[in-house]
């Protein structure tokens, strides 16, 4: 249960950091770098929610997950 609130949590601040990117008035090459990554852990967080978590016996997808191919 813990876990899922973790990913959960990742999720919703990975959002949370999207919309506060495109409120930004200057975009720096740093911001997208930064934009790019929180894309990704926002994925890996999605991936290892639902099958960690919620869908266990599909454990080996989460394998697919961005983090895990980098």
């Amino acid at each position: 249960m813990f876990s899922l609130i973790l990913f959960t949590v990742i999720a919703v601040f990975s959002c949370i950091k999207l919309r506060y990117y495109k409120r930004l008035p200057l975009k720096t090459k740093f911001d997208e770098v930064i934009l790019i990554f929180n894309c990704i852990v926002g994925l890996h967080a999605l991936f290892g929610g639902i099958f960690r978590t919620l869908i266990p016996e599909l454990k080996y997808v989460d394998l697919g997950a961005p983090i895990g191919l980098l």
